[in-house]
């Protein structure tokens, strides 16, 4: 690949000319129109230039002596290549909703997994008239570039989420999503009967991972109107909404979501919210 070198050649980039219409090339018809078209020097130039750019961007110098053909070929064969190096190329993704087992694909050398712990269940609301209960936290976040240790398979665990609390009692904690030894996420923690003044469910967190996340806590409880607040939202959302009145806690959605506190006007306990279970997504690249 080499730039013209004619005697005719310019020996800068000459200015563009002014934007035409963009259109298509035509052999034209002499005998009666349209002419031919003529592609211009800001056409030559611009193929040129393009050409010339992938060439550079590979680290080769264009062939001065015009023996070699192949250069346009080499420089994206080197691009690939270099790509494939620092990370590769997407070759699957897997998504656990539920624990199992991730088996390496044929020619993968990293992988890039993402997961969160389960959110923790709201409290019930007691049996203290016009109250509401704590809300759960949400599931911790954790992510991280797995480029060694990668197993043939490896162990994927992903947190349940917190079990609503009973009437009277709080709600239950989200459980741990763990990718192997590499990387793992705790669950939040439940929301607490409406009894009393107390703190929402705390957010679990990630650990081993190049990010490492705290889940957002649970709102508190609410000793003097039957409210309950949100659940804590997870990296992927999902905190359930507060409940108001006399009504159950709200379960959570999505992945890692807190569920939120019961509450009541008089003195009819009413249960919780349901913390989600988390996930683990699992790119792999080759």
């Amino acid at each position: 690949m080499h730039r013209v070198d004619t005697s005719s050649a310019a020996e800068s980039l000459p200015s563009p000319e002014p934007a035409g219409t963009p259109g298509f090339f035509t052999k034209g018809n002499p005998s009666g129109g349209p002419i031919a078209t003529v592609p211009g020097q800001d056409w030559f130039n611009m193929v040129q230039e393009e050409l010339i750019a992938v060439v550079e961007a590979a680290g080769l110098t264009p062939d001065a002596t015009k023996a070699d053909y192949t250069q346009l070929t080499q420089a994206i064969n080197a691009l690939i290549a270099d790509a494939v190096s620092s990370g590769g190329r997407l070759l699957d993704v897997q998504v656990f909703s539920a624990s199992g087992t991730w088996t390496k694909p044929a020619g993968c050398t990293s992988a890039l997994v993402q997961l969160v712990g389960g959110g923790g269940g709201g409290g019930g609301s007691g049996t203290t008239a016009n109250r509401g209960a704590a809300s759960g936290g949400a599931g911790g976040y954790a992510q991280k570039h797995i480029t060694s240790g990668l197993g043939a398979t490896e162990a994927v665990t992903v947190g349940a989420g917190g079990t609503a609390g009973a009437a009277t009692g709080n709600g239950g904690n989200g459980g741990t999503s763990s990718f192997g030894a590499h990387v793992s996420a705790t669950g939040g923690t439940g929301g607490v009967v409406g009894s009393t003044q107390a703190s929402g469910g705390a957010g679990g967190s990630g650990a081993g991972g190049d990010l490492n996340v705290n889940g957002p806590s649970g709102a508190p409880t609410n000793i003097t109107q039957a409210n309950s607040g949100n659940g804590g939202s997870s990296f992927f959302g999902g905190g359930a909404p507060g409940a108001s009145g006399e009504q159950t806690g709200n379960d959570a959605g999505n992945f890692g979501g807190g569920g939120s506190g019961g509450c009541t006007t008089d003195s009819s306990a009413v249960i919780g919210g349901a913390g989600s279970d988390g996930v683990v997504v699992v790119y792999s690249y080759g």
